[in-house]
């Protein structure tokens, strides 16, 4: 298993590095605007009539609002249940293909492709009313599932089709020959860094494969003949991150002084402390990421989990991210050799830092 490169930028210096990026740091009132629209946009079926003088591009806008709000509602009962959400969504032959294609890798397992979907952004693309493709993106195990929806009439947004791709074939990369570890892992970046950067890139490609305003089309990549393969890269990252983390790890008392700290930090999160969160977080930043972690709804606080672990001789980095809100995600910065091994907290949005790709720029077309 080959070794991560990424660093842990800011353990040595928790006021430095990631933290005085402009493009990491949140503005609580902007946040807040951000999460009422995501958490709250409302859904059911949007209807025109011949007198209807509303904007294309208004129509266009509630119509992928309301296919984001559909598509985040399997990807929250896929997080609770895979196969319900697969049977309660899926159409057209998607819970067969799903089940031969998918099924056979997680057999007994079926909790990492829970998580899978726990921690998915998802993107719309190729709208022409009654099909949309949509992605979910899982950008720490950097593997996409593009499904192609159709609406049903009173039944709504049902699922009829789908591709699994890794994130390097969407990016029109190839995966190396250790594919088990995921690309943000392998730079020699600040790990923030490089998450936003192949995040970024891999919405840029998005983008440019399936712009909403045009007519739909599935897949449209040009993917491996065998969908094993991307099953089987999806189920090497999502063994990578378990077995990554007990090899590193290290000794029991050091997995004590871990569960520990994550577990006052995730108690912390979920009664929104924001003395305590203050008391984490460089001070430039403290009141940006207090503020703006004290206005997540109580339900998203309550459901911040670690999920990955990122060591460094005695230091690592733990991310903390919410199912219901996985856009967002939190960095913990450690130090084992401390008394007090937290040593700073930071606050990412994968969309609000996202950069443009220059060469993703014309128009969402293909250059």
């Amino acid at each position: 298993m080959g070794e991560s490169e990424v660093t842990l930028n800011g353990i040595n210096d928790p006021g430095g590095g990631a933290f005085h990026d402009s493009r990491v740091l949140l503005h609580p009132l902007l946040t807040h605007t951000i999460l009422a629209f995501l958490l709250f946009c409302p859904s059911g079926s949007h209807s025109t009539s011949a007198q209807d003088t509303t904007p294309r591009s208004e129509i266009l806008r509630r119509e992928v609002q309301q296919i984001a709000a559909a598509a985040d509602r399997f990807r929250l009962q896929a997080t609770a249940n895979t196969q319900d959400a697969v049977s309660n969504y899926g159409i057209d032959g998607f819970p067969e293909r799903w089940g031969k294609d998918i099924e056979p890798y997680f057999r007994g397992e079926e909790w990492q492709l829970a998580e899978f979907f726990a921690y998915s952004l998802v993107m719309v693309g190729r709208v022409e009313s009654p099909k949309c493709v949509v992605g979910f993106y899982n950008p720490w195990i950097d593997v996409i599932l593009l499904a192609a929806w159709k609406e049903r009439g009173a039944d709504g947004w049902k699922v009829t089709d789908f591709a699994l791709c890794a994130g390097e074939r969407l990016r029109e990369e190839k995966p190396g020959d250790d594919f088990a570890c995921p690309a943000w892992m392998k730079p020699k970046k600040p790990i923030a860094e490089s998450i936003l950067d192949v995040c970024a890139r891999t919405i840029a490609h998005f983008q440019r494969h399936f712009p909403i305003a045009r007519a739909f089309q599935f897949p449209v990549l040009k993917l491996p003949a065998s969908p094993e393969t991307e099953s089987a890269i999806l189920k090497a990252r999502m063994s990578f991150r378990l077995t990554y983390f007990n090899e590193k790890l290290g000794t029991s008392v050091r997995r004590k002084a871990l569960d520990d700290v994550l577990q006052k930090t995730v108690d912390t999160l979920a009664r929104g402390d924001k003395e305590a969160i203050q008391a984490l977080t460089p001070p430039e930043a403290a009141p940006y990421v207090a503020e703006t972690i004290c206005l997540f709804p109580q339900e998203v606080r309550t459901c911040f989990l670690p999920h990955w672990f990122v060591p460094q001789d005695d230091k690592a980095v733990v991310v903390i991210s919410s199912p219901r809100a996985p856009r967002w995600f939190v960095l913990l910065f450690l130090d084992f050799t401390q008394r007090s091994p937290a040593l700073a907290l930071g606050l990412y949005d994968f969309e609000v830092t996202r950069r443009a790709d220059p060469a993703m720029s014309n128009g969402g077309e293909r250059p």
